[in-house]
């Protein structure tokens, strides 16, 4: 019988390989329109209790990216970094 870490089985049961893993990806950096960053700082950058803005729109990107890629991983499997970056660089 096949090794079950290589494999996995389809619909119907049957044993198929595993995807290969894609390259890591490097991370893009962000570029954001005038209106956009005023858009982040009024409302989605994180701020302290005293309304200190805490972030930049990339740490926030990150921070987002970070979430997503946690569920992505426990659902789909492979490396929450990983997925963090495919994430960070879609946005």
């Amino acid at each position: 019988m096949r090794e079950a870490s290589s494999m996995e089985s389809d619909l119907f049961g049957r044993i198929a390989e595993a995807p290969p893993e894609e390259p890591a990806e490097a991370p893009v950096e962000p570029g954001f329109s005038r209106n956009a960053e005023v858009v982040l700082r009024k409302r989605y950058l994180k701020r302290s209790p005293e309304g200190e803005i805490l972030e930049t729109p990339r740490e926030m990107l990150w921070r987002v990216a970070a979430s997503v890629a946690v569920a992505e991983a426990r659902f789909n499997g492979g490396s929450a970094d990983r997925w963090t970056t495919r994430f960070f660089n879609m946005m």
